[in-house]
């Protein structure tokens, strides 16, 4: 067999600095064209971006005229898609251009319009989406304010927002907005080009002493300005001259964007880009995505279905106040506490002999204090892990939002000798890194715990970012001050930082709901925390068995679907219709409840979205909480106020509830 034309194209060829192959192409041939093509085409680009082509074609087969015209007709067919390109109406993305993205023609023509503005479309994480559902319902959520005072930086001021535009023209994910109206499921938009706001303010007139107030004043305001998550960049700037050549910079950006552990590679980039210094080239946050869409589920459901084996309600917290169902977490609040630098050494020095991390050391004396406070010995909390897979090269230098939120499940008791008991931890949570990608939804589901019972109400952060300091200097430039405020859906967090040596002391800050707890109940956790770190690092912390746990566990609530009972009007058939393709049910009824079916926070999004679709309204991100049922949930659509939506409450099937991201 002979084929007719044999077409190869070779994709660019750099064979000089802007400058075109001499000659052409240039491939070697036999002299025979026996079993070859009769028309051979050969194409590729030059270094100075020419399209240059090559037909070598057999003389007994075909005349020069002849292929002299078909080359001439390709040219022409090439320019006249070239034009048609280049008119201001013509563009379009179409499914195989966003293959992570997984949408249809519709959908994606909804989000990327021409698609000349669109870089990128991808899925979001489990977390990320997560975040998206509690930013709606509870707007301010997650959003970060970094700050940080500059010395020697009398002329920074100039140089820094071409700085930072720099970063976010050279970063993905700075570049990055949402999208979830009339779609199936919410997705990232990259887009090519986003212009970062900055806004400039002039201090030196003000007394020192009024500073603090001022920025207080400041943040109050940026935080009530908020972030427009379908618009890009979903960060912006406000930098403030200071007296004495310093220079304050606010950076406001959503956490669902970008982890800690990116946030410092991204003010490292800006600030050696100040210096002169382009920024790193990184890996885009895509390929992550791509990572995850080829994990085993299955095998990361079995591990943690053993990890949570028996639990049956989360560990109590030493609430002043307990939630109550309806109650909304939000921790916007703050104590802070500091373990000295003597103290600090010497646990670093016991974590070293012993062969375990600090991180360790702080969630052993976490789950020690949850013990001691009526938790009881079986002691639940979760833990932010990095969500950087080791497998991925580069992936260290990546940015964007790769952490997780994962269950530590810590026995606390007398039985055991510390550091074997710290070494048991930390090799279970080695354990478990291979699957530590699994949404906290899906965890829930491996617990088999009842909607609306959360697998843990407080979570333990380790921070210990790459900041150099010494390179700063280089550039002429030293940080004196670096804060975050950050508001997260739990009623209790802790994060420790750790500091990038040793001799840098443990600061500890609990954030917490001032809803539910008292400012001195949190002071009175830091301080027992810190007071068993420091038995730690002077060698007389010893385990001791805690008193049973005294917070009554909840009754197990029924779980799967209530007895049949048939869509009554056709707003129902739609809902239920919905549902049972969301959750992959054969069949959903009238009474049945969204949570004892299998949805949570993540497929709450998708529903709402497509419930979006059928009746044109946009549903309250918390409505499916506050009315679980198809028939309570149908009544909200059939309702004459639509605006409404959002107080009612389904009161035949119980109060409404908190949920956990």
């Amino acid at each position: 067999y002979r084929p007719v034309l044999a077409f190869n194209y070779l994709g660019r060829f750099d064979l000089a600095e802007h400058e075109p192959s001499p000659g052409g192409i240039g491939l070697d041939r036999g002299d025979t064209v026996s079993g070859t093509a009769r028309l051979d085409v050969t194409a590729f680009v030059t270094a100075a971006g020419e399209l240059e082509f090559e037909w070598t074609y057999s003389p007994g087969a075909h005349g020069a005229d002849t292929v002299g015209r078909l080359a001439r007709e390709t040219v022409a067919a090439l320019r006249e898609i070239a034009v048609h390109c280049a008119h201001p109406d013509s563009g379009g993305c179409t499914p195989s251009d966003f293959p992570l993205a997984g949408l249809d023609q519709a959908e994606l023509d909804r989000v990327t319009g021409n698609g000349r503005h669109v870089e990128d479309v991808y899925p979001l994480t489990p977390m990320q989406a997560g975040m998206l559902f509690h930013s709606l319902s509870e707007p301010g959520t997650y959003l970060e304010q970094v700050c940080l005072t500059l010395s020697d930086a009398a002329d920074l001021g100039a140089r820094l927002p071409r700085a930072w535009q720099q970063v976010v023209d050279s970063v993905p994910a700075l570049r990055t907005a949402l999208a979830w109206p009339a779609l199936r499921e919410p997705v990232q938009v990259v887009y090519r080009t986003a212009t970062l706001p900055i806004e400039r303010y002039d201090w030196t007139g003000l007394p020192a002493a009024e500073h603090d107030d001022a920025l207080r004043d400041l943040l109050a305001r940026d935080r009530a300005a908020g972030l427009d998550l379908t618009r890009p960049p979903l960060l912006r700037v406000a930098l403030v001259r200071l007296g004495g050549a310093q220079l304050r910079v606010v950076w406001t950006f959503h956490h669902i964007v970008l982890d800690g552990w990116s946030t410092f590679q991204v003010l490292s980039d800006v600030l050696a880009a100040a210096g002169g210094t382009p920024p790193m080239r990184r890996r885009p946050f895509a390929d992550h995505l791509a990572w995850l869409s080829r994990q085993d589920t299955a095998a990361a459901e079995r591990h943690w279905r053993g990890v949570l084996a028996g639990l049956r309600a989360p560990t109590p917290l030493p609430f002043d106040r307990p939630p109550g169902p309806a109650h909304v977490t939000h921790s916007a609040s703050t104590v802070d506490a500091e373990l000295p630098v003597p103290d600090s050494a010497a646990l670093y020095e016991f974590a070293r002999r012993h062969r375990v991390t600090v991180n360790v050391v702080v969630q052993g004396m976490w789950a020690t204090v949850l013990a001691r406070r009526g938790g009881g010995r079986d002691v639940c909390f979760g833990a932010v892990v990095s969500g950087r897979p080791a497998e991925l090269a580069g992936v260290d230098a990546m940015v964007g939002m790769f952490v997780n939120t994962v269950p530590v499940r810590v026995r606390v008791g007398a039985d055991q000798d510390l550091p074997g008991w710290l070494r048991r931890l930390q090799a279970d949570q080695v354990d478990a890194r291979r699957f530590e990608h699994v949404s906290l939804a899906r965890l829930h589901r491996c617990a088999g715990l009842p909607a609306g019972v959360n697998l843990f109400d407080s979570i333990v952060a380790f921070e210990n970012y790459p900041f150099d300091q010494d390179r700063l200097a280089g550039l002429g430039l030293r940080i004196e001050t670096v804060a975050a405020v950050e508001i997260t859906n739990y009623p209790l967090n802790l994060i420790a930082h750790g500091g990038a040596r040793h001799a840098d002391r443990l600061t500890f800050r609990f954030g917490y709901d001032p809803a539910l707890f008292d400012d001195a109940t949190i002071q009175a956790l830091a301080d027992e925390l810190v007071g068993l770190l420091k038995d730690v690092a002077n060698g007389t912390a010893a385990l001791v068995t805690p008193p049973v746990a005294t917070a009554a566990v909840p009754e197990p609530v029924p779980v799967g679907p209530r007895p049949y009972v048939a869509p009554r009007t056709r707003t129902e058939e739609v809902v239920a219709r919905i549902w049972s393709e969301v959750l992959a049910v054969d069949r959903v009824g009238a009474d049945d409840d969204f949570f004892a079916l299998g949805g949570d926070s993540i497929l709450s999004i998708r529903v709402a979205a497509r419930l979006q679709g059928e009746f044109g309204t946009v549903l309250p991100p918390r409505a499916l909480f506050d009315n679980p049922t198809v028939g309570a949930l149908a009544l909200m659509f059939e309702h004459p106020t639509v605006e409404t939506m959002a107080r009612l409450v389904d009161r035949r099937a119980g109060s409404a509830r908190d949920y956990q991201l």
